[in-house]
């Protein structure tokens, strides 16, 4: 057992109006209950509203911030990662805006680029623009895929039209959804997407050493980053998910890279598709009766790992691709393998100074990195050994950490990447890190308790985003929602029926003063709504923004015809917009985009966090 560090422990509350939780109007509170107040108050002020005539497209070039930019509001004044902090409470949440999809507002001149929907939108700041990561794009609304080897796309947000929360909020105002639209139907910010020479939009590509990869269905964009330098080190990063697992190597000894082991019973069987998963010859669920290059790699230190066959398969190591960007082609990225098992589902953030060294992390500076101080920044990395697990059988998904020096753009992406991964904090309070992938140990999730609690409360944790809210001198974690029941039979095998569901399919946030924890327990943020009911709830309702067959209401969410009409939408892929936090005195806005599966979209949020009294 590792001791805690020093500081307050930070719990959240969720509340708010029946209408901005999802429906939920008894919204759990386990930490203090939010000041009602805040709801009216994380309305704020709406600036002056632009009608685009003469806006940036969204290029990637630099503009200057407006006035009141959210950013400068958000970074504020350093905070020290050291200082104690009261508890933070959650305030109000509601759906503002499409971001992208069928409702977007696109940038001028790509109305017509065989673009019709997407998902995940991933976001970080470069080069003076909101850089988007998008997943799985479709070029109609048969669910045609953007092209048949690469299908992900990059856009960008122009942070000299939209620098700030206020004019967020006022574009969103001035582009209202038309007559008998739900009011999430509103056209987001301009996004401008990557084209080719033939006007089309233009998927990322990953070069490893001059090979294409496939990026198709399934595989996609986990999060990404900036060094924020100004000259030819200068670079935007990307880490991929690639579903490629990762062979011993041959002889009579096979073995593998980086301290993990060798199962010679497992292997991958025919076809193959992005999602398939390994198989444990042998067993009745696989019929294939040689392995695959004699056997594959496993991190027996995963929380998934055990001896059955699931446990087997579930601690497959894969390599994951991580590169950064052609300094003309901005979706070209240069990649690098990294495998890993424990950061199978991983995000990143960079911070301005970092040194392990500093007990309780006084000293160190958790905001954005800007290129300054090159040796003191950093990239934090946090993941999980897969997207739902299953706890009832002793395989939960627990959360790892882990930082590795602020890499510099290498034209082949053969920049130095070395994890270091977190192994606990010393008597002393200091946190301890290796560079050996086993070594690693999961994080503590509940700070009310004494002791390392890393279990998870439900299964389904899909994506993490982690960012920093330097005006609370806290992190905050958005994760979960749900998956639906085909994805689940396709990745979990018969384990399915283990996995546990948040009844209400909901997005939740933990905070944390340190990267490394201990995590205040989960609290419900945005709830789908109850599944198990054919009564409609929560974004099921009408002008909800989750498809329901039992809502038949005009403002009802519609159903994609390349979805079953009998299968109910879900959300997942929550990812916070760091420049769009701001400080408005007594709570904090943040605002974060998520995904819907059914129908295929992307929505833009806005959340509130009451400051500490």
């Amino acid at each position: 057992m590792r001791p805690h560090p020093v500081g307050v422990a930070i719990v959240v509350a969720a509340c708010g109006s029946p209408s901005e939780t999802g429906g939920n109007p008894d919204a759990r509170a386990m930490g203090a209950v939010a000041d009602a107040s805040a709801e009216g108050a994380a309305e704020g002020a709406a600036g002056d509203a632009t009608d685009g005539s003469t806006a940036d497209a969204g290029d990637g070039t630099t503009d200057s911030p407006t006035d009141g930019d959210a950013s400068v509001l958000a970074d504020g004044p350093p905070v020290d990662a050291g200082s104690p902090t009261g508890p933070p409470t959650l305030g109000a949440t509601s759906a503002i805006a499409t971001l992208i999809g069928r409702f977007a507002t696109p940038a001028p001149g790509q109305a017509n680029i065989g673009f019709y929907a997407t998902d995940l939108g991933w976001t970080f700041v470069h080069d003076g623009a909101l850089q988007v990561l998008f997943g799985d794009s479709w070029s109609n609304p048969q669910g045609t895929d953007l092209g048949s080897q690469q299908d992900d796309v990059l856009g960008q947000i122009s942070l000299g039209q939209f620098g700030g929360a206020d004019a967020v909020e006022a574009w969103v105002t001035s582009h209202a959804p038309a007559a008998g639209q739900p009011s999430w139907h509103a056209a987001a910010p301009s996004i401008g997407l990557q084209t080719n020479a033939q006007g089309n939009a233009s998927p990322i590509r990953l070069s490893r050493d001059g090979t294409i990869l496939e990026t198709s269905f399934g595989l996609t964009p986990e999060t990404g980053f900036s060094n924020a330098r100004g000259d030819t080190t200068g670079a935007a990063f990307i880490l991929y998910f690639m579903n490629d697992y990762v062979p011993c190597s041959g002889g009579s000894t096979p073995t593998c890279p980086g301290g993990f082991t060798c199962d010679t019973g497992l292997g991958l069987c025919g076809p193959l598709t992005n999602v398939s998963m390994p198989c444990a010859m042998g067993t009745t669920s696989c019929a294939c009766s040689a392995t695959a290059g004699g056997g594959l790699c496993q991190d027996r230190t995963s929380s998934t790992y055990d001896s059955t066959e699931r446990g087997r398969i579930e601690s497959a190591v894969v390599r994951q691709e991580v590169g950064n960007a052609d300094p003309t082609t901005h979706e070209l990225f240069y990649v690098q393998p990294w495998p890993t098992n424990k950061f199978f589902n991983a995000t990143a953030r960079t911070v301005r100074d970092f040194d392990p060294a500093r007990a309780a992390g006084v000293g160190n500076d958790y905001r954005a990195a800007d290129g300054s101080s090159p040796g003191s920044e950093k990239v934090f990395l946090w993941g999980r050994p897969g997207f739902a697990g299953t706890g009832a059988n002793g395989r939960d998904l627990e959360l790892y950490f882990a930082y590795v020096d602020m890499p510099s753009f290498d034209p082949k992406g053969h920049f130095a990447w070395t994890p270091q991964y977190f192994t606990g904090l010393s008597l002393a309070g200091a946190p301890q890190f290796s560079s050996d992938p086993t070594a690693a140990i999961p994080l503590d999730l509940d700070d009310t308790t004494p002791g390392d609690q890393p279990k998870e409360t439900w299964d389904i944790v899909n994506q993490n985003a982690v960012s920093y809210v330097p005006a609370l001198g806290a992190w905050i974690m958005l994760y979960g929602g749900d998956l639906p029941a085909s994805f689940l039979a396709g990745t979990k095998g018969d384990a399915v029926n283990a996995v546990q569901r948040d009844p209400q399919g909901a997005i939740h946030a933990r905070f944390a003063k340190q990267p490394w924890g201990p995590w205040s327990p989960p609290q419900e943020l945005f709830a789908g709504g109850d599944k198990s009911s054919s009564t409609v709830s929560g974004q099921y309702v009408p002008g909800g923004i989750l498809r329901h067959p039992s809502c038949s209401d005009p403002t009802c969410a519609p159903n994609e015809s390349v979805y079953s009409a009998s299968e109910l939408g879900v959300l997942y892929g929550a990812n916070v917009i760091d420049p769009w936090m701001v400080d408005r005195g007594d709570h904090v806005d943040f605002y974060w985009n998520v995904s819907t599966w059914d129908p295929y979209e992307v929505v833009l949020m806005r959340s509130s966090v009451v400051k500490p009294r």
